[in-house]
């Protein structure tokens, strides 16, 4: 290792050359327009290894690479001095000035040999390699953590957005769900209300036919005076007025029939709706449910015997929903 005296002066010297900005070196008020901005670059190389020779551990050097390095630092202290005493007064300045250049860019290559080869060195020992390294993955782990958090935090978000559309479409459903069931109900309410006005047409019309029949029954004979064709114009007369109010009240009851079968029909469908959801969301994988929707589909919209019209009278033709099979096994091939 080196002798502390050595250690002591490399950093006493170092210090001192290092005391004074660069700035202030290559300009002065005090030298007009000469300056020494042109060893400006040398000096910046200088002042950058010697800062080095103070922060790292010189003194683990062995006393024959300390010696030469020591050697350049003298000349370039001495160089140093020259500038800071500088006058333009004495002798040739621009000469002066000159040979100072060209001095510290000799001096500048000769500290560089005289270092480089243990910079590296001294600043491993020093522990700044490490501690870079150790730092680098300080920074990769917490940017792992970081990473892995921001991760986590996304899946959470995920499963949070993904509750908030179940949710939205939960109450999508239950609104469209109960759309659907008031219409169905309100149009049940008003074919129901228009089936009572053709009841009372039907009653309207029954009684008619009755007070006409009795009328008819109680009224006096054709008289046989006024001959085969009087007797028969008088019968046909009372058979077309009888016919006509008979027929009134039979269409009646048929459009009576045909609203009530229709209200049954759509309040059947709102009473379906309501528990639909309820039966779809029952079912436990897709399979089952599509097969429940389905025939709980066909059941809700399918034609529904009521009673009110003969069989068959109710709608015929082929199963609309046969289209939504035909759909689906073409959407699975």
């Amino acid at each position: 290792m080196a002798s502390e005296e050595k250690v002591e002066e490399l950093r006493a010297i170092c210090e001192d050359c290092l005391g004074t900005p660069i700035d202030e070196l290559v300009s002065n008020p005090d030298w007009g327009k000469l300056n020494f901005n042109g060893a400006r670059g040398s000096l910046e190389r200088i002042f950058g290894m010697l800062k080095d020779l103070l922060a790292l551990p010189v003194d683990i050097l062995p006393d024959q690479v300390i010696g030469p390095i020591l050697d350049q630092l003298r000349a370039i202290h001495n160089t140093i001095k020259q500038i800071r005493s500088f006058d333009i007064a004495t002798g040739d300045a621009a000469q002066i000035r000159n040979g100072v250049v060209d001095s510290l860019r000799l001096q500048a290559d000769d500290l560089f040999m005289a270092t480089h080869a243990f910079i590296p060195y001294l600043a491993h020992q020093k522990g700044d390699a490490q501690k870079n390294i150790n730092e680098l993955t300080s920074a990769t782990n917490d940017a792992k953590k970081v990473l892995a958090d921001a991760q986590s935090e996304a899946e959470a978000k995920k499963e949070e957005i993904g509750k908030i559309v179940v949710a939205a479409r939960e109450a999508s459903a239950s609104a469209g769900v109960a759309q659907f069931t008031a219409d169905f109900s309100e149009e049940a309410d008003a074919l129901e209300k228009s089936a009572d006005k053709w009841l009372w047409a039907t009653v309207a019309f029954s009684v008619a036919v009755l007070a006409v029949a009795t009328y008819f029954l109680n009224s006096r004979p054709a008289p046989e005076s006024e001959g085969w064709f009087g007797v028969t114009w008088f019968i046909t007369a009372k058979l077309v007025i009888f016919a006509l109010l008979f027929s009134a009240a039979v269409w009646c009851g048929g459009v009576y029939k045909a609203l009530k079968h229709q209200a049954a029909v759509n309040r059947h469908r709102a009473t379906s709706i309501k528990t639909f959801r309820a039966i779809v969301e029952a079912a436990g994988d897709d399979a089952t449910r599509d097969a429940v929707l389905l025939e709980t589909t066909r059941a809700i919209f399918a034609q529904v015997p009521t009673g009110y019209l003969g069989k068959g009278a109710a709608g015929g033709g082929s199963d609309p929903l046969k289209v939504i099979e035909v759909a689906k096994q073409a959407s699975k091939a």
